[in-house]
């Protein structure tokens, strides 16, 4: 998640209030794969974190 939005502006408020809004004012209310999903507008990927690891997702 924050490759995909917050790598470039770590402080930008517009992905933040979003951040906000889409993930943390639920809570618990539905389930974390869901609300990850609807933020992320795809399905999650592990890539961006073995790429910073400096790993192949292959590996």
């Amino acid at each position: 998640m924050f490759h995909s939005f917050f790598a470039k502006n770590p402080m930008d408020g517009k992905e933040g209030r979003r951040y906000r809004h889409t993930v943390l004012e639920r809570g618990g209310s539905i389930p974390e794969m869901e609300f990850l999903k609807e933020f992320l507008g795809r399905e999650p990927s592990s890539e961006a974190f073995y790429k910073e690891l400096g790993l192949s997702s292959a590996a």
